[in-house]
């Protein structure tokens, strides 16, 4: 997944409680309410939300890397705070009009939702914005933080359905001439 994963937790740290326990660990405190973790191939942006609840914090975290890599960054720097994750959203950017990807979304069978647009696939919601953006969603359900590349996995199997596919013509014609070289 190249695009931007948004995901959403709840914690009873508030700001003032937990940014200054992932500042040691390589997260850089931001004026704008943020705390940002970096690396050459992934970055984790931490923002809560401006509502303030009673009994916990919600937070927003925008994520870009490998699945394997959010799960690793909520292993370690995350799970002392028993976060509860409820939701997932990751955004894909096509060149595409909304009406060749409803088109996409008719030919691959996806489960029709109330409205033009709106589809479902193995409990991913999926919104066709009319500029060709397409939103990949996973909302009110609790997801396990042991869970989350998994789930990651599951979202970007949807997202491969929308994705142009590679296909390497010379490849598939070599195979075609070695078995007819074979069978001759």
């Amino acid at each position: 997944m190249s695009n931007v994963i948004k995901l959403s937790f709840f914690i009873k740290e508030k700001e003032h409680e937990l940014f200054p326990q992932l500042e040691p660990l390589r997260f850089s405190v931001h004026r704008d309410h943020k705390i940002v973790w970096k690396s050459e191939d992934a970055s984790l942006i931490i923002q809560p939300f401006s509502v303030v609840g009673r009994e916990s914090q919600g937070y927003r975290a925008y994520f870009k890397g490998n699945p394997e890599t959010l799960q690793y960054l909520f292993n370690n720097f995350i799970s002392c705070f028993s976060p509860e994750i409820s939701g997932i959203e990751y955004i894909l950017d096509t060149s595409k009009g909304q009406h060749e990807c409803v088109t996409i979304a008719e030919r691959n069978r996806l489960k029709k939702g109330a409205m033009y647009s709106l589809y479902e696939h193995n409990k991913v919601m999926i919104v066709i914005l009319p500029d060709g953006r397409i939103t990949f969603q996973i909302r009110n359900r609790k997801i396990k933080q042991s869970e989350l590349a998994k789930v990651l996995k599951e979202i970007n199997s949807v997202v491969d359905i929308f994705r142009p596919q590679e296909f390497n013509l010379f490849s598939y014609l070599g195979s075609d001439s070695e078995e007819g070289a074979t069978a001759s």
